[in-house]
């Protein structure tokens, strides 16, 4: 009911000429919500590389200042998506933001791939981000760009971009602020700034946010929180103008991060009902006593069942935390082949039934280092033109580690295996080696360097143009570890591994007896670009821009598959892959200003535009896997129209788009790596924003998004769903491996498990199920044909896009309550709706996300005169866990188990800020 009546009021506010953006600059302490409202059309933004207001700029964007984002609660990133009309985000793998606008953004687990919406610093492109971590202090304002950005923004950027603005220098006065705020989960934070002029040229300005909080979760083992935040930041800019035409700007900031939130910091949990194999197949019984039943139902198992009932469904609490048949993976696999353990070690393990535990035999650590330097150099050769330089440079090192539950039931190895000479640091997790239990983890680093040279023009008159140049040069390198003790058992006593790779957990480092993926890669990007500005009449202006942009990937892979469980230390590099894109894009705008009785001002505008990011690469040598992926494209068409009414009241922006998005780029897992392909997809949507004084001391803003995907047919539409591999099809039975999964036919099965269950074939059979010539050169298996390698292929055209949801909307309202003594105090509270969307390409129900609705409030009471304020805050009020989204990340071969990510719960605090 709630739901349906915000939902209607935004309506009713888009109807009555709604639709605009939020006001963008920080009000002072005895202004009302009609001083804030006239200073609306006169917000300043740069999204077009030239400073403009808000309702004057062509172009669909949302502006926050820092006081909208302290008021809103806008801490991080991560919170974007609640004030953006169709923007989304989600925690992408390894810890890695995911952003997406208008459904465009990047739906990859590759070291190679470009992110769909591209976050700036000051204008600058960083790859390596920590925006959806770092919180935000010291800003004078955020832009977030929708659709693609072709022509003026560093690199390409197809969904958009988020341009984070911090506030500069001033050499005009002494001043600065020190905030701190305590909250629930043992919240403390300190916050503060100080400008210091040095000279009538030259200011300093210093700024810094300390946040610690315990985590939401709780890890079952040792009954303390777990999942908690330790993260830091500091920024020095420095602003220098010798002379009236040039100026110089250097900024260093310094993000810390030292807690126990393992790989992002959202609260995940696994989603698993325990595959127990099945009941019989093709008429032969498994359930009618004999002694082989339990040891085939186990091979025959694939972790976690994968049928679509509601059982299975993310929702099903009883599945939350579940635990898997870990004979579907692959440790466990060697282990009941080997002797050393009569099936799943984890068959008496429960599940933890609540989206707030967890289970970590060792605990989470995340560990990870930003720097980022950048200077910006201005000259006005002339009163008409600017050259500048934006120089960067960045480095990020992140370290995540995770452990995994413990087995109830220990190793038995049989009694000729020899005791165990030593201990292996790596595995044994403070437990004994006999003892199951799994960690993984990933150590990724990115170094980055850019340049940009722009030459700009500022005529005054009807034509204006802007030409330049960028460079990019980064290098990166991902490495993913899985350490499990079966492994380790399997590589000492089988194998002769011995000694193991002595090296401690967290500087794993050429061993084989562990899963390690080792990704080097380069990426080198030039690019030129231009645009011009006409105005040939009064009212109409027309802006036309190009960009010429060449990408160099290099791509050094390790053959981590062929490595696993082999004998020896060290890599093993296979030829470097290389692929180089070169490609034009650029964008058309036509503006027209009409005189109409109605509004104050209006602006109605539409663009033709085209985005690109690169391609990248798959595993290489790997059978039925392309070697690399193509290019994806986002050719958009946009309408839109920006109106002040009311004597200046009301703002109304309202937009409509489509989407023609050539060679979406989307990962699945394959096998023990990853397959990125491309498919097609049309996009289309409205969006519209408004902000409305209806009164002195009120001020209402709303926003309302609404999208529509479908994927296209084409040779990629066809694929492989991993939680229903045979598609029904009777006669059909999936088989796996350690290396993959096959369709075999049933009846020929069910006659080799009657011989198995006679006596007649060892069980070791099912072992090596799904065999290739090589790996079948006596024919054992001929009697059991392979239909398919992987599944059966189902097409995807017509779905949904992944992890869109179908609309979204939000209001806020705050009032101005004017005090005696000069205090203001000004409560706010904002409503957000987030509407269903799916999580898989195939749509499949029990991956389906519903709509969800959180609230905020915050009551501010401040002087102006005194520079003090105070707030307290409830942010996601009455929220006791909500499913914001799910992953089904598990290979047939890792357990088929999916991942849901949970919204924060209902968080309180109160904060003070004295400014001087």
């Amino acid at each position: 009911m709630i739901r349906n009546t915000i939902l209607s009021g935004v309506a009713l506010i888009a109807l009555s000429g709604a639709s605009g953006s939020a006001f963008a600059q920080e009000p002072s302490g005895t202004e009302t919500a009609s001083d804030a409202a006239a200073r609306m059309d006169t917000v300043k933004v740069t999204a077009q590389r030239r400073e403009g207001t808000l309702q004057e700029t062509p172009i669909a964007v949302t502006a926050l200042g820092g006081d909208d984002l302290e008021n809103q609660l806008i801490e991080d990133g991560s919170d974007l998506a609640s004030v953006v009309p169709n923007m989304s985000f989600q925690p992408g793998s390894f810890g890695k933001p995911n952003f997406a606008i208008r459904g465009v953004g990047f739906q990859l687990v590759t070291t190679t791939g470009d992110s769909g919406v591209a976050v700036h610093v000051n204008d600058t492109p960083v790859a390596a981000t920590r925006i959806h971590r770092a919180e935000f202090f010291d800003m004078e304002r955020l832009e977030v760009l929708r659709g693609p950005q072709g022509t003026l923004f560093g690199r390409n950027a197809t969904g958009g971009v988020v341009n984070v603005i911090t506030a500069k220098p001033s050499t005009d006065e002494f001043e600065g602020y020190l905030a701190g705020e305590v909250g629930s989960f043992e919240r403390r934070k300190i916050e503060g700034m100080v400008n210091i002029p040095l000279s009538d040229t030259l200011a300093v300005r210093l700024a810094g946010n300390w946040n610690q909080r315990d985590g939401y979760q709780t890890n079952i083992y040792n009954d303390q929180p777990t999942n908690g935040l330790g993260i830091s930041s500091q920024r020095i800019t420095l602003a220098w103008q010798p002379t009236p035409t040039f100026d110089a700007t250097f900024l260093y900031e310094r993000f810390r991060q030292d807690d126990d939130s393992g790989s992002g910091g959202s609260v995940a949990t696994n989603v698993c009902l325990r595959d127990s194999g099945p009941t019989s197949v093709g008429g032969v019984s498994l359930t009618d006593g004999n002694a082989q039943n339990g040891i085939i139902r186990d091979y025959l198992s694939f972790g976690c069942q994968t049928g679509f009932s509601q059982r299975t469904s993310i929702y099903n609490s009883s599945l939350w935390g579940g635990q898997m048949n870990t004979v579907g993976t692959v440790g466990n696999r060697l282990a009941l082949v080997s002797g050393y353990a009569d099936g799943d070690l984890f068959r008496n393990n429960a599940g933890l039934g609540g989206l707030y535990l967890t289970a970590d035999d060792e605990g989470a650590t995340n560990d990870t280092d930003n720097d980022f330097y950048q200077l910006a150099l201005n000259w006005d050769i002339t009163d008409t033109l600017t050259l500048s330089s934006l120089t960067s440079f960045a480095e990020d090192h992140v370290k995540v580690f995770s452990g995994g539950r413990r087995s109830v039931l220990p190793f038995t190895p049989p009694a000729f295996y020899p005791p165990l000479p030593f201990a292996s640091p790596q595995i044994a997790n403070g437990q004994p080696l006999s003892t199951y239990t799994t960690t993984s983890g990933s150590d990724l680093y990115t170094e980055e360097k850019t340049q940009e040279l722009r030459l700009q023009s500022d005529f005054g008159g009807n034509f204006d143009f802007s030409i330049g140049a960028f460079y990019l040069d980064m290098e990166k390198r991902e490495d993913v570890f899985v350490f499990d003790n079966a492994d380790t058992y399997y590589g000492v006593y089988l194998l002769g591994q011995n000694p193991l790779d002595p090296n401690p957990r967290d500087s794993a480092d050429g061993g084989h007896y562990y899963y390690q993926s080792v990704n080097p890669y380069e990426l080198q990007s030039t690019a030129v670009f231009g645009e011009v500005f006409w105005r040939p009449t009064e009212t109409v202006s027309v802006t036309a821009g190009v960009r010429h942009t060449q990408d160099e990937k290099t791509f050094y892979n390790n053959n981590s598959t062929a490595l696993l469980l082999s004998p020896g230390e060290g890599y093993q590099f296979l030829d470097p892959q290389v692929a180089k894109f070169n490609e034009n894009t650029g964008r058309l705008v036509v503006d027209w200003t009409p005189d109409l009785s109605f509004t104050d001002d209006t602006l109605i505008y539409a663009s033709a535009s085209r985005g690109y990011k690169g391609g990248g690469f798959n595993p290489p040598n790997t059978p039925g896997i392309p070697p690399s992926y193509e290019p994806e494209f986002v050719d958009a068409i946009e309408i839109g129209t920006k109106n002040r009414l009311l004597n200046g009241r009301l703002t109304a922006n309202l937009t409509g788009f489509f989407y023609d998005y050539k060679g979406y780029q989307f990962t699945q897992s394959a096998n023990l790596g990853t397959l990125t392909t491309n498919i097609d997809a049309k996009i289309k949507g409205l969006e519209f924003e408004t902000v409305w004084n209806p009164v002195d001391d009120l001020l209402i803003n709303a926003q309302l998004g609404l999208q529509d995907t479908e994927i296209q047919e084409g040779p990629n539409a066809f694929t492989i769903d991993d939680y229903n591999p045979t598609q029904g099809i009777a006669g059909y039975f999936p088989l796996k491996n350690l290396l993959g999964r096959c369709i075999v036919n049933e009846q020929a099965l069910a006659n080799a498990l009657s011989f198995i269950k006679a006596g007649a074939v060892p069980n070791a059979f099912l072992f090596n199920a799904c065999p290739s010539a090589t790996s079948d050169p006596f024919g054992l298996y001929a009697g059991i044909p392979v239909e398919h390698r992987g599944g059966v292929p189902v097409s995807i055209a017509g779905n949904r896009l992944p992890y869109v949801p179908s609309k979204s909307a939000a209001i806020g309202a705050q009032y101005f309550f004017n005090l005696p003594g000069n205090w203001t105090f000004i409560p706010r509270i904002d409503y957000r709706y987030t509407g269903d969307q799916y999580s898989d390409l195939f749509n499949n129900e029990e991956m389906h996300v519903k709509g969800w609705d959180t609230v905020n409030v915050t009551l501010t009471l401040e002087d102006d005169e005194r520079g003090l304020t105070f707030q307290a805050y409830a942010k996601n009020l009455g929220s006791e866990g909500t499913i914001t989204g799910a992953t089904a990340g598990g290979s047939p071969i890792t357990g088929s188990n999916r991942t849901i990510v949970v919204s924060d719960p209902t968080l309180y605090g109160v904060s003070l800020k004295a400014r001087f």
